[in-house]
């Protein structure tokens, strides 16, 4: 059975929401901050129940531990 949209974002998510797990899936959580405009970031955290200030703060440790520099680590 192929995975659906829906669960590949729900997998996203959860990554946004857990540093080791985002350090596992680098690549693809270094995309979604440095890829992906800021009101669908926003958007997206909005809809799988991640408040912004918890993302900004996975943003910023995310970029603390690869070096790269996003708009919500700021």
């Amino acid at each position: 059975m192929r995975p659906t949209a829906r669960s590949w974002m729900a997998s996203l998510a959860h990554c946004l929401s857990d540093l080791e797990l985002a350090k596992v899936f680098s690549g693809q959580v270094s995309s979604f901050f440095g890829e992906v405009w800021l009101d669908q970031k926003t958007g997206f955290a909005a809809e799988f129940g991640i408040r912004v200030d918890d993302l900004k703060t996975l943003a910023a440790a995310f970029s603390a531990w690869s070096g790269e520099s996003y708009q919500l680590a700021v």
